[in-house]
């Protein structure tokens, strides 16, 4: 048996890892991912997709052929809003074995292609028997059509709720034909550019942006350079008016830092200041020299942490925190691979 977890990230597909079944599986990436390394098997993707309709897919490699009898899926998607992974399956796809990995006359696992496929319960292992003995040394996972968490379309215009690298189009309760592209590297840099192209080259839409719960400011919202409005954190700003092909909706996404105390009752912690630090809809994970055991202590106040922040020259999300123990670095929990880490990690008591 094969179990292959399919990680979409804002709409594209772009880890897989093969293994046994295992207790930590449904912790997401990072736990298939250390699986993979124990297994031993290579895995490979294509470019990921840049609209829900493009086809992408992940392939993985058994070392040698195998009789695959059945091939279990469990995908996932980052969900920015609340910055976790959610389970989420493809709409549409299908799983095929080769012997050859540029998949020259594939065989076929699963077709879900036909239609839209519906999954009762998200949270759930899917599985996938063959109908006829397949065998083969590469499992192949191809998805023609992915659920669409960027947009939300309405009637009269849609929802902007995500932020990444996209182009959406769509039809319109009056009829009016439009598109949208999206422009961005957030989380590296939080600057969005939006290109608004009706069908005709004018046409209403209410276009609204949604201002992210963490936001550490309202939002200023500029078209084509000249201030439109300003949002406030948690809530959606509506753009109603007459578009002409070319307009650019701009802003920048007030990204900052937050701090949350650990009050629970985990060995070790109690009577410490322990704090979580996010940034934006980022967990951050810190390193450093003294990290021993998931313990780590910073001589820094937590009113003085956010200030002690200095970004590392070519990487925004990468942290240096200026204090007297030397090497300790703040990044995104998601980048933790092997390293030693800590995300309550210990600060200094207020005097």
């Amino acid at each position: 048996m094969l179990l292959i977890c399919a990680a979409l990230l804002a709409g594209a597909v772009c880890t897989t890892a093969p293994a046994q079944e295992v207790s930590d599986l449904k912790g997401g990436p990072m736990g298939v991912e250390r699986i993979a390394k124990l297994a031993n098997y290579s895995v490979y993707s294509s470019v990921p997709a840049d609209s829900p309709t493009d086809t992408c897919w992940m392939q993985v490699d058994l070392g040698r052929s195998y009789p695959i009898d059945q091939v279990k899926l469990y995908p996932v998607i980052w969900d920015w809003w609340l910055a976790v992974w959610r389970p989420r399956f493809p709409v549409r796809f299908k799983l095929e074995a080769a012997d050859n990995e540029a998949f020259v006359n594939p065989r076929l696992i699963s077709d879900q292609t036909a239609k839209d496929y519906e999954v009762t319960i998200v949270d759930k292992v899917d599985s996938y028997a063959p109908s006829e003995p397949v065998s083969g040394r590469y499992v192949r996972l191809t998805v023609t059509k992915l659920p669409e968490f960027i947009y939300s379309i309405a009637d009269d215009g849609i929802y902007v709720n995500l932020f990444n690298e996209s182009t959406i189009e769509w039809t319109q309760s009056d009829g009016n034909e439009m598109s949208v592209r999206m422009q961005t590297a957030f989380p590296e840099n939080p600057e969005v550019k939006l290109t608004v192209s009706p069908g005709n080259g004018k046409a209403y839409s209410n276009i609204r942006l949604r201002v992210p719960q963490w936001a550490d400011a309202p939002m200023e919202v500029t078209v084509n350079g000249k201030r439109v409005g300003t949002g406030r954190p948690g809530s959606y700003l509506a753009l109603k008016r007459t578009w002409k092909k070319g307009d650019v909706i701009a802003f920048t996404l007030p990204i900052g830092f937050r701090l949350t105390k650990y009050n629970g009752t985990a060995e070790g912690f109690k009577g410490t200041e322990a704090y979580a630090l996010e940034y934006g809809p980022l967990l951050m994970a810190v390193m450093g020299p003294s990290e021993e055991k998931g313990f780590l202590d910073i001589p820094v106040a937590p009113s003085e942490l956010p200030s002690k922040l200095k970004p590392e020259n070519n990487d925004p999300l990468r942290f240096k925190v200026e204090c007297s123990e030397a090497g300790i670095e703040y990044v995104p929990y998601y980048r933790i691979a092997d390293e030693n880490f800590t995300c309550y990690p210990f600060l200094k008591k207020a005097e």
